[in-house]
């Protein structure tokens, strides 16, 4: 269907009217104050701004308290995990998911049903998460399960997302050869011929991108080349609109993939530079290094070898190395010390933005600003020793995987609770990230916080779960100390890396070390090698054999290398490798009930 020709707001125009009809908002909060920021949170990541983002969700959320309103509070929620699950921060974005749901079933009072557009929006952003983690049967399950209720609803915008969302998980799964490769097909297919149809003039221009998007993917599994290049380039002429660098480098990208579908290589080589170039300009660091692979095969296959090979060079690690990382060390950090730093937020709103939201302790955000405080004393001679220690629970996958992440979520806040309980009132504690746990110890020496940490362990070792007495819990410690002159990231690097060697020394034990600058090289006690067994970077070794004993060795060769910026907090709202569009919740309607809706760039 051909788009009707509709004017659009660029996005950013679009924001800074939100922006300007928030400042105009007087007297007692109204639902509409909600519904404005929950699609400010969408409209921010269109546009690559977490931080504002986050800003927007966490003002929502505490407004849609203040209401008492199940219903927002719901929707806010789901945008929180939203902005976690683009930060790669799974565990954070599916405790969220799953407050959400709870709310969304909750019946406003005794008289009135739970309003179902509110479930319907949890479980399309559900889908959306699970397609962003590349989980798409699981995605698929979620969808079908709910079919009936997606049948019931007239609300258009849900209906675009919920098919947009099973033509992504759909289209994967027939190119993986996952199960029935027929029932996929029939499903593509249902949904194209359903999009096709809609009315597109009274949708957002995020909304009519993934519909070109999702008609796009149909038409190249049916093999119609024509119409899926039809269909790329009609979203590429109505992302340029949206003035996004991620939007429009996600179209281009999609063209180049169409190109590479009909062989015609020049063609796929121009597009996929220029989305190359887009996500250059939108600081899309995995998205970058992930196209930057198809270009390579591009030019391979249109036999300029020598570009292929020094585009594969340009990537330095592949975006599936990058991503394995961040999905495990990746923080909201830097989302939340972006909303720190605008003076005009509420002082509840920084308190919130201080604090991890499932533990209830500090958030790294707050304890990287302690720390960077703490060393400028230190530089000053104000301070006179500060000692910092990394903990790390001992295969905590395993806790989710056999006692399931509602236990996991009660062993983090267990620890945290009971840690926070232990050490002084001058000293921190706060989550740094998954399992792990920064501690920052005040007039505190190497040797002594090595014995608080000893004490902690022995402690933690003995924690009982009434509910599950088979559950042990341990820990793994890395120490360091801050010294004047150096820098907080020196600190953190050698906790980092003493955690790591005690993890592949057996774990449950304590390992100490003071800091040295960045470029001395040496992450263990003397510059000597790690125990017998650990791989070291540059090596060819790799025996550990499970999904936790990579991860620190991993970890620890980006951190040799010098890629410790991304323990840091960067901008880490990306696109997947495919161009599946990820359906979104639609943007918010004159009623106060769920959402938004998806956009295309952004890996939703």
């Amino acid at each position: 269907m051909e788009p009707p020709a509709v004017s659009q707001p660029s996005l950013i125009v679009h924001l800074l009217a939100l922006e300007q009809q928030m400042t105009e908002e007087r007297g007692p909060p109204q639902a509409e104050w909600v519904t404005r920021r929950l699609d400010a949170v969408l409209a921010s990541l269109d546009v690559g701004q977490p931080g504002q983002a986050m800003g927007y969700a966490l003002r929502a959320l505490e407004l849609s308290t203040e209401l008492n309103d199940f219903a927002l509070q719901a929707r806010s929620h789901v945008s929180v995990a939203l902005i976690y699950s683009d930060s790669y921060d799974l565990a954070n974005a599916e405790h969220h998911f799953g407050l959400a749901r709870t709310l969304a079933l909750t019946p406003p009072d005794d008289a009135t049903p739970p309003d179902p557009r509110v479930l319907a929006r949890v479980i399309i952003n559900l889908a959306h998460h699970l397609l962003h983690g590349r989980e798409y049967l699981e995605a698929y399950q979620e969808l079908v399960a709910e079919a009936e209720l997606f049948a019931s609803l007239d609300e258009l915008a849900l209906l675009v997302v919920y098919h947009v969302n099973l033509v992504a998980a759909c289209v994967q799964l027939y190119q993986q050869g996952s199960g029935p490769a027929e029932q996929w097909k029939r499903q593509v297919e249902d949904s194209a011929r359903r999009l096709a149809q809609i009315d597109q003039q009274t949708l957002t221009v995020s909304q009519r991108l993934d519909i070109f998007d999702s008609l796009a993917q149909a038409a190249l599994l049916r093999g119609e080349g024509a119409a899926a290049l039809k269909f790329a380039q009609q979203r590429i002429e109505l992302a340029r609109q949206a003035d996004s660098p991620l939007l429009l480098g996600s179209a281009y990208r999609q063209l180049g993939q169409v190109w590479q579908a009909r062989q015609e290589w020049p063609a796929a080589v121009a597009a996929f530079s220029e989305a190359l170039r887009l996500y250059g300009e939108g600081q899309q660091r995995v998205p970058e290094m992930e196209l930057r692979e198809e270009l390579a095969a591009a030019y391979a296959s249109s036999g300029d070898y020598r570009t292929a090979y020094l585009v594969q060079r340009g990537s330095g690690q592949s975006g599936l190395l990058m991503e394995q990382v961040l999905r495990q060390r990746a923080q909201i950090g830097a989302a939340l010390r972006q909303a720190l730093e605008s003076d005009w937020r509420a002082s509840s709103y920084r308190e919130a933005s201080e604090q991890d939201f499932l533990t209830g302790i500090a958030n790294r955000a707050h304890a990287v600003k302690i720390l960077e405080t703490l060393q400028q004393g230190l530089d000053r001679g104000e301070v006179k020793q500060v000692a910092v220690a990394i903990l790390d629970i001992d295969r905590f996958k395993q806790v989710n995987d056999w006692h399931g992440h509602e236990v996991g979520d009660q062993v983090l806040t267990a620890v945290a609770r009971y840690t926070d309980d232990e050490i002084r009132d001058q000293d921190q504690v706060s989550r740094y990230g998954g399992e792990e746990f920064l501690l920052i110890l005040r007039e505190t020496s190497l040797e002594e916080a090595r014995q608080v940490c000893e004490r902690l362990r022995l402690s933690i070792e003995r924690l009982t779960f009434t509910e599950w007495p088979t559950l042990n819990v341990t820990a793994s410690f890395g120490v360091s100390t801050m010294q004047p002159g150096l820098k907080v990231r020196d600190a953190l690097r050698m906790a980092d890396a003493q955690m790591y060697l005690s993890k592949h020394t057996g774990r449950n034990r304590v390992n100490a070390q003071a800091s040295l600058p960045a470029d001395s090289g040496a992450l263990f006690p003397g510059g000597a090698a790690p125990p017998a067994g650990t791989a070291l970077p540059g090596t060819s070794e790799a025996p550990a054999s499970t999904p936790e004993e990579v991860r620190p060795l991993l970890t620890a060769c980006l951190l040799c290398i010098g890629w410790t910026s991304l323990r840091h907090g960067s901008n880490l709202a990306t696109k997947l490798p495919h161009t599946a569009t990820i359906g979104r919740t639609p943007p918010s309607d004159p009623t106060p009930a769920p959402g938004r809706q998806p956009h295309n760039g952004h890996p939703r």
